[in-house]
């Protein structure tokens, strides 16, 4: 069977049409006049068929447009297609993405179960403290008290002054013993948040003179001299009073135990530029190099330097301190020079400073 050509076709029903339509024509027009009476019948039938002639074109060329879209399409689909680059690149930022969920997802959950364990484990520890605490308490309560007795000879005279000084030297070591215990004890509730403040009414005058006179006594022997340097006017404020005693003897108490003897330590209190109130002591003595201020405000850090190898402890007075005044809110600071003395200073916010009344009027005039 011949290929179907469309043009082709087109071509010779055009010529065909345009025949008969000639014909259909000049009979028509022959008629019109009267000399020539048509043959055969009206020429409208040559008309029609020249009609039906032009839409079989129209409907070839149609149907030849199809099939040739048609065969495009076929082959397309036949043709595997290219694929794309980008396609290949999104899948590979996908499964990256999926890669790093899943490993931030087991990470997450590796913090998660490592910070139960740290807050099992501190748990722990504040619970085997307190109970430490409490069973050594109890017997160096009865060492202290005995070895008074037989430092003072309350029930009578010892027979011996080395039986004294035995017992002295008992009783200094059995109340460092029990200082290191209460502070140990008080930095594990501190980091557990097992301690609540008793909000109230803080002179820091009459704190300043408290702790000058106790650090005094116990540093008399070293001839340290100990003075006290209040600001007048310092405004109260509220806060713990027993922890704000406890941050200021610790202070005043380490300062004069790095000054050496015929040094001086100073404990002041003042209001701040911005309104609260500022306690600090300095001291002339051994200093902190600077590359070590911040480790000695980590618990148990012990400097190693021939500075610090002769001074013994467990270094809890600082990191201490610090806690205590975050408790309330405060700031902790420490400034310090070799061979020239360290400063600290607390300094409570303004918000708990309690401002003094303005005075009357008739009092001004007076």
């Amino acid at each position: 069977m011949p290929h179907f050509n469309a043009h082709c076709l087109v071509r010779a029903l055009t010529g065909l049409t345009a025949t008969l339509a000639f014909t259909c024509a000049s009979k028509a027009a022959i008629a019109a006049d009267g000399a020539i009476a048509p043959a055969g019948g009206s020429a409208l039938p040559w008309l029609g068929l020249a009609l039906v002639s032009m839409v079989a074109v129209m409907l070839g060329l149609r149907m030849q447009k199809q099939r040739a879209e048609l065969a495009q399409l076929k082959a397309d689909l036949a043709t595997p297609a290219e694929p794309d680059p980008r396609l290949a690149e999104t899948e590979a930022e996908r499964d990256k993405l999926q890669t790093e969920v899943a490993l931030l997802i087991q990470r997450a959950s590796e913090v998660a179960k490592a910070r139960d364990d740290a807050e099992a484990a501190n748990h722990a520890k504040t619970q085997f403290l307190a109970m430490m605490s409490h069973e050594l308490r109890t017997p160096l309560n009865a060492i202290l008290g005995f070895s008074e007795i037989i430092r003072s000879e309350a029930l009578g005279p010892v027979g011996s002054d080395e039986y004294r000084i035995y017992a002295a030297d008992i009783y200094t070591s059995g109340a460092h013993l029990l200082s290191v215990i209460n502070d140990l004890l008080d930095l594990a509730k501190v980091e557990s948040g097992m301690v609540d403040l008793r909000d109230e009414l803080v002179d820091p005058a009459s704190i300043v003179d408290e702790t000058v006179r106790i650090v005094s006594k116990t540093e008399a022997a070293r001839d340290i001299k100990i003075l006290s340097q209040p600001e007048p006017g310092t405004p109260n404020f509220r806060g713990d009073k027993r922890r704000m005693r406890q941050i200021l003897l610790n202070l005043a108490s380490n300062a004069a135990k790095f000054t050496a003897s015929g040094g001086s330590v100073y404990v002041r209190t003042y209001q701040s530029a911005d309104g609260g109130v500022v306690m600090e002591t300095s001291d002339t003595g051994i200093g902190i190099p600077a590359d070590d201020l911040e480790r000695v405000m980590e618990p148990f850090v012990q400097l190693d330097n021939q500075l610090t190898r002769e001074y013994h402890g467990t270094v809890l007075g600082l990191p201490l301190c610090k806690q205590l005044a975050k408790l309330h809110g405060g700031v902790f600071e420490i400034e310090s020079v070799v061979n020239e003395g360290t400063t600290v200073r607390v300094i409570m916010p303004a918000s708990r400073t309690i401002h003094r009344p303005a005075p009357k009027q008739a009092e001004v005039a007076a």
